[in-house]
């Protein structure tokens, strides 16, 4: 048994709520809507094929649920000739 730290109840709290698993009674919550949103494309430049994760997902995540499309445009496969076809196949995927 782990020794009781000021962290321990909320850790435990957390797992509980993990293992209970999503609530069937809460609703999810509305989609943020703007007007003239559906159906635009937002391009967002990143150095690499993996760097749009530097940006935030939350962003990333409200800009999907307004209706819009995100094209990730990777501006170099990087300066490492042995790692550009593995960022290449990252863009792809």
């Amino acid at each position: 048994m782990a020794p009781e730290t000021p962290y321990r109840a909320l850790v435990e709290g957390y797992a509980a709520l993990v293992r209970q698993g999503p609530d069937p009674r809460a609703a999810a919550p509305p989609a943020p809507t703007h007007p003239g949103t559906a159906g635009r494309t937002v391009l967002l430049f990143s150095p690499h094929p993996d760097d749009e994760c530097i940006t935030g997902a939350l962003p990333l995540r409200l800009l999907r649920q307004c209706g819009m499309r995100i094209v990730n445009v990777a501006v170099t496969l990087g300066s490492r000739i042995d790692r550009r076809a593995a960022r290449l196949a990252e863009l792809a995927a």
